[in-house]
Formats: C-alpha cells, sequence, structure tokens
C-alpha cells in the first residue's frame, strides 16, 4: 500500500482481517497467522503450529471504518508498525537499564480487567468462582473509579505493557516502578498547558501521554481556573481542563468533548474533579444547565464499555466453568427528551446484568418474543429482589442472578418505568 492510497470501507470482518494479514506480511512478518473469528483476532504461531501472541482487530476495523477514505491507510499503517514495532523490540533484562524507558499510560478501568482476562486465557490460567485472573496480572491503580494508570515501556516505534509477571523477573514492586515512571513523565512535561479559550486549558505534548499528565497534580493545581481543575481526556493523546464552577469553561470544554465521544480508542465519559489532591468523578447536579449533555457522554461511554467487556467477559465465565450470558447496557431515550439506561434480566437463561438506571424483565429467552413483564428503576429492583443479584469483581459493575423473580415479586417489582420510547 502506498501512503497516499485510497483504501474503501470494510464491512467483513473475514475480509477485513485478510487485508490486515497481507499488510503484516508486506512488513515483514513471517510467522504463520490464523485468523479466529470469535475473538476477531489474528492468532500469531509459531513453526510448531502453537499461538504465541494474538493480535486485536475490533479497535481497527472501527477506526479504520470510521476514518475518511484518505485517512484509513494510515490507520492500518499504525497499528501494524505498532504491533511489529512490539515485536522487533524486547524489554531490558533488569530495572536498572529500563528505568530511564519506564512511562505511566492512562486508559479506561475496564481495559485493565479485559487485558487481564484476555492474557490469563491465552496462557490457560483459570480461577474459582467469579475472581478475576491473579497470575500474569497487569499491574494498576484505579483514577477517580472509571479510569487506572498503568506501566509501559516507551520505544521509538512502540510501546509495551509491563505485566506483573516482568515486576517479578526485575525483582521490583509497582510501587516502585511506578514512582520512577511518574519522575520520568515529569521530565518530559517542561511544555506548559495551553489556554485555547478563556478558563480552558488544552495538552500540547502529543506523545501518546497526554492524558497521562493528570498525575501532575502540583501543575495543573497552578492554573488558575474558578473553581477545583475539571479535566476531560479525549483520547491517551489529548487532555481538556477547566473550572468545575466555569459554567462558560465546562461549556467550551463540552464543544471539544461532544464530536470526539463516538470516535475509536476514545476515553470520553465521566468527567474528573480535583479535589484534596486526589481525582474524583465531577457530579453534576441536575438542576446544571450541561447536566443532560454530560449526561448523555457518561451512559454513551457506558454502554460502549459495557460492549467492549461482554464478549471477553462471557469467555471467562465459561472458562471458570460458570457460564452466563452476558446482558447488554441499552441507552435509552424517554418521552420527555432526556437520556437513560437499562439492562436486561431475562427468564430461562443463567445471566450476569449491568447495573443501570432501569431493569426490564422479559419472558422466557426461547419466546421469540421477549415479553416485557416487569421494567423499574435499580433501586426499587434492589429493594424488592437485591438478594438475587450477586455482585463480581468486573468493572463496569456486573450482578450474577440467583434465579427469574416469582410471579409476586415481578408484581412488586411492577411498570414503574413507563416512559421510554
Amino acid at each position: 500500500m502506498s501512503s497516499g492510497e485510497k483504501l474503501p470501507c470494510i464491512s467483513s470482518p473475514e475480509e477485513f482481517a485478510e487485508m490486515v494479514k497481507a499488510a503484516l506480511k508486506s512488513r515483514g512478518e513471517e510467522r504463520s497467522l490464523r485468523f479466529e473469528a470469535v475473538r476477531f483476532a489474528l492468532i500469531v504461531e509459531n513453526e510448531s503450529g502453537e499461538p504465541q501472541q494474538l493480535f486485536g482487530l475490533a479497535a481497527m476495523f472501527d477506526e479504520y471504518n470510521t476514518a475518511p477514505e484518505s485517512e484509513r491507510n494510515s490507520v492500518v499503517e499504525r497499528y501494524c508498525s505498532f504491533f511489529l514495532g512490539v515485536n522487533r523490540n524486547s524489554l531490558p533484562e533488569t530495572f536498572a537499564e529500563a528505568k530511564d524507558g519506564l512511562m505511566v499510560i492512562i486508559r479506561h478501568r475496564y481495559l485493565y480487567q479485559v487485558m487481564q482476562m484476555r492474557l490469563a486465557l491465552e496462557q490457560g490460567i483459570t480461577a474459582k468462582s467469579d475472581e478475576l485472573p491473579q497470575e500474569q496480572e497487569i499491574p494498576h491503580v484505579v483514577l477517580g473509579d472509571e479510569f487506572a494508570a498503568g506501566l509501559s515501556y516507551d520505544f521509538p516505534d512502540a510501546m509495551i505493557q509491563i505485566t506483573g509477571r516482568q515486576l517479578q523477573k526485575w525483582g521490583v514492586s509497582f510501587d516502585e516502578v511506578y514512582k520512577c515512571a511518574l519522575e520520568n513523565l515529569k521530565k518530559r512535561s517542561d511544555k506548559p498547558l495551553v489556554e485555547a479559550v478563556g478558563g480552558v486549558y488544552i495538552s500540547n505534548w502529543q506523545d501518546g501521554y497526554d492524558a497521562s499528565r493528570i498525575l501532575l497534580t502540583d501543575m495543573i493545581a497552578s492554573l488558575p481556573l474558578t473553581g477545583a481543575p475539571v479535566v476531560m481526556m479525549p483520547s491517551a493523546e489529548n487532555l481538556v481542563l477547566t473550572g468545575a464552577d466555569d459554567v462558560e469553561g465546562l461549556a467550551s470544554v463540552l464543544n471539544v468533548i461532544e464530536p470526539m465521544a463516538d470516535k475509536p480508542r476514545s476515553m470520553v465519559g465521566v468527567p474528573l474533579v480535583l479535589r484534596g489532591g486526589e481525582w474524583m468523578p465531577l457530579e453534576i447536579a441536575p438542576e446544571h444547565p450541561l447536566y443532560e449533555r454530560f449526561r448523555v457522554l457518561r451512559i454513551s461511554a457506558t454502554a460502549r464499555s459495557y460492549a467492549d467487556q461482554r464478549g471477553v467477559v462471557a469467555e471467562w465465565l465459561q472458562n471458570i466453568g460458570e457460564p452466563a450470558a452476558v446482558t447488554p447496557y441499552l441507552a435509552t431515550q424517554r418521552r420527555d427528551g432526556s437520556v437513560s439506561s437499562c439492562s436486561v434480566w431475562p427468564d430461562g437463561v443463567p445471566c450476569v446484568i449491568p447495573r443501570a438506571d432501569s431493569v426490564v424483565f422479559t419472558g422466557d429467552s426461547a419466546d421469540s418474543n421477549q415479553e416485557v413483564v416487569a421494567c423499574n428503576s435499580w433501586e426499587k429492583v434492589l429493594e424488592v429482589v437485591g438478594g438475587l443479584l450477586k455482585p463480581t469483581p468486573f468493572h463496569p459493575e456486573l450482578y450474577r442472578v440467583e434465579r427469574f423473580p416469582s410471579t409476586t415479586e415481578l408484581a412488586q417489582i411492577g411498570m414503574g418505568v413507563s416512559n421510554l420510547k
């Protein structure tokens, strides 16, 4: 493919996988590549046919098909170059040798769990009950509930995630490496944030670690903002800041963020506010003039998170011997135009359900009509049948259901939420 070549939209996963295989081969990949439709991934095999590596295609597929025609080649180039760059590079043998290349990287919290489960599945590691895998864990620290900071090693053409096994090999703790990575981040952050419009600041490092700068709280706290610092991160390469009491600034942030919300690799979702030196979710009161706009972003981001994790959670539950359907989290619109979310609790099938504003109970899954037999708020459902919901360690929250509610319980739940379109 030439750099100026315009590539078509590809709707078939199989066709897309073949194109990526050809792109990797043309760039020097000599190992066998096998497409696995269930995981939507290329499996890299050694000479004996044993799987060595997994190249997930879902994010690349989405970004490719939503990019302008003239930019699709660069999407292929970036993902393939990154994948091959990881394979061309190997981590230093000792922590002393690795120190200068260590960095902190911010991702959605659920992505660390997904990576952890995928890595364990590839290695044949299992667990008991709904426990997440411990061996081969991807170490990270949670930020503001929805995000997490992990460790990476930075190469000129690639970034390699640091696993718990790698820390053991180096003989160091997560805290020790995290401290070192944070110091490296500070050294790379001599440029200031840029004031885009009055009271709104944006990052300008463009090195793949812009979002990680939220960890440099002293720098952020020194900004002349109206109210506590509020941050949103469209992606790992961008961060936007304003003050919690600056309504115009928050509106300007939304104007920047909203068009980026549905882009692949988007980190748009819950805004974080810095209070007492710690990042926490920003609570927007219902009477706030921007309440509904922030709510739309939060619900759409939560829907993406649940959708992204559904497949691997289902595979993990199957792997540990407790198979269950992972029911969808649905964004809905009320009759008054406001947005809400609901999860589905079907009869006749073992399942785990996401936490949502409301729960819809449907008849036997074997019935093609799937009649709604009850629907009410999450709080009302907990009041009536909270004992049937078993928390799991997954994030966003998923609950394993013990059984379907009885006729009496369904009557008590009722149809309290009926104003959905």
